[in-house]
């Protein structure tokens, strides 16, 4: 299976990863990006609309859109992956969506919730997110990690400098500090995933099957945030590589625990079925 990333609307070209590699693709057809733009234009004014009933009505248009435009894409880049396998960027934000037959969901604008964003802030750098994919790798505590990185890189007999910790410590991580439902339902199942060890590397692009395999009950708006974070993190820094799904998902783990973003409805897609 393959994703799908696309530029500037489309009109940029993109990129198509796959297990073999990765390989560029030249800009769409106009008549094909238009359809991603109205798609995109679609995708974002439902998820801003208070009726639901009025919201899952125009989430029923987007996914017969989805499912046309999908149909050209597979016929130009081959099967896409079923959860994120396009994700699509204009200046109104863009959208991520697989072949599963769910309406997109959409990418915020400007476009937050990037671990690049969290690297350029300042809040952590190369070496502490190296550090954080270790200490996930032994089971760390993520709460006791960020609360007091030094104790636990000793408790998992893992190298940390005195710089690092700082950087880490600085962020402060608590439970305290996740205000939004969402974000504590994810920082706690991503937790709950750490300490069992066995599923990290699926965490970020399989957590449905993972929360059914740990037992977990989870809503599908922390599956949605999982899935549309995962998406837009496949771009990693030195040392990371969309290869390493590990780094993945911590990426994805500290985007949704330290990066501020505006709260965003998403539509309620759940029993859609593709046509």
């Amino acid at each position: 299976m393959a994703q799908v990333i696309l530029f500037g609307g489309g009109d940029g070209g993109g990129l198509v990863i796959t297990s073999h590699g990765i390989r560029r693709i030249p800009p769409f057809d106009p008549l094909v990006r238009a359809q991603l733009a109205a798609l995109s234009r679609l995708t974002r004014a439902a998820s801003y609309l208070p009726n639901p009933d009025v919201r899952r009505q125009l989430g029923q248009i987007t996914t017969k859109l989805t499912h046309v435009v999908l149909s050209q894409l597979e016929a130009i880049a081959g099967s896409i992956d079923k959860e994120s396998g396009l994700v699509y960027e204009d200046p109104d934000g863009g959208f991520v969506c697989g072949s599963t037959g769910r309406p997109p969901i959409p990418i915020p604008v400007p476009p937050v919730g990037t671990l690049q964003q969290v690297i350029e802030s300042g809040q952590l750098g190369v070496e502490e997110l190296r550090f954080l994919e270790a200490a996930v790798m032994n089971k760390a505590d993520i709460y006791a990690l960020f609360e007091d990185p030094v104790k636990e890189a000793k408790r998992l007999n893992l190298t940390l400098s005195s710089e690092a910790a700082n950087r880490i410590r600085v962020a402060h991580l608590s439970k305290k500090q996740l205000e939004e439902p969402v974000d504590k339902e994810v920082a706690d199942f991503f937790h709950k995933t750490v300490l069992d060890g066995r599923f990290v590397r699926e965490w970020a692009v399989q957590p449905q099957d993972v929360a059914t395999k740990l037992g977990v009950k989870i809503s599908d708006s922390a599956i949605d945030r999982i899935r549309g974070i995962a998406a837009v993190n496949q771009f990693l820094p030195p040392g990371s590589t969309v290869e390493n799904p590990v780094a993945v998902a911590v990426a994805v783990a500290i985007v949704i625990m330290l990066v501020d973003r505006p709260v965003e409805q998403v539509i309620d897609a759940s029993g859609v079925e593709k046509l």
